[in-house]
């Protein structure tokens, strides 16, 4: 085994890694949107938000969404070990 190998192999551990914790870390971000939505719409007034609640939200879905994006480029670079760049 060479030294190319052992980098490669173990270049190839370390973003597997990276997606696992991305994994969790989508995961939980999506329980806690969902956690604050349903908060805010059970505060009265009863399920209105005002602009602070709506931004704040959204704020926290794009967070998440973005987290898929990565989370599909480095699992794409995991599968074909080539970044792509779009």
């Amino acid at each position: 085994m060479t030294t190319k190998d052992i980098v490669h192999k173990a270049e190839r551990l370390i973003v597997f890694a990276l997606l696992v914790m991305m994994m969790v870390a989508l995961l939980a971000s999506t329980v806690e949107l969902a956690i604050i939505l349903f908060q805010q719409l059970l505060e009265p007034p009863f399920l209105l938000l005002d602009v602070k609640e709506m931004l704040t939200v959204f704020a926290f879905f794009l967070m998440v969404l973005i987290g898929l994006e990565l989370f599909e480029t480095v699992k794409m670079y995991f599968e074909e070990d080539i970044f792509h760049v779009e």
